[in-house]
């Protein structure tokens, strides 16, 4: 979506509440439209995290689906993708790692011995984790991969709806279930 990088890249307020309908969710916890983007990430402050937020979600890609009326483009794509292999995982059990040859370490530490390399694979989560590492499963053992290679299904996501006549609106931008 080059028009919502765009808004992103100039911090356009008035743009993005354009494209945002009273209705669309916010959060799971009531906030919507306007007023919930308001509300949840007071982008009036200097020191809002909205900006990054998006920008990090469009840098990940996204998927587009067809449906009766209209397009649906979700992001970031391990919002979005179907993991076949977690079928039986919720969204809190795994984490899509989101490049080529990012390394598994045998603790949190890029000082660690490596166990492997993961390519944009889907990752269980062990029982804990660090603050900034995601304790995985791997190959039989455990593994860490640092968190800004990697990203929960159910981080900040958002879908548009791109009707086939008329101006697109964002659904939903959320975060967590």
């Amino acid at each position: 979506m080059a028009e919502l990088a765009d808004i992103v890249a100039r911090h356009d307020l008035p743009a993005l509440k354009r494209h945002l309908p009273d209705d669309a969710k916010i959060s799971f916890g009531g906030d919507a439209g306007p007023a919930g983007l308001d509300t949840v990430w007071e982008p009036a402050r200097a020191d809002t995290q909205l900006w990054n937020a998006l920008r990090e979600i469009l840098a990940l890609g996204g998927s587009q689906s067809r449906h009766e009326t209209a397009w649906e483009w979700c992001a970031p794509y391990p919002a979005c993708a179907d993991a076949p292999m977690a079928s039986h995982l919720t969204g809190y059990d795994y984490v899509v790692v989101t490049g080529t040859a990012v390394a598994v370490r045998s603790a949190p530490s890029t000082h660690a011995p490596l166990l492997g390399r993961a390519n944009h694979d889907v990752l269980e989560l062990a029982d804990a984790d660090e603050a900034e590492w995601w304790q995985v499963k791997w190959r039989g053992t455990t593994g860490y991969v640092r968190r800004d290679l990697a990203r929960s299904p159910v981080d900040y996501r958002i879908t548009l709806r791109i009707p086939r006549q008329g101006d697109w609106s964002i659904q939903y931008f959320v975060g967590g279930d």
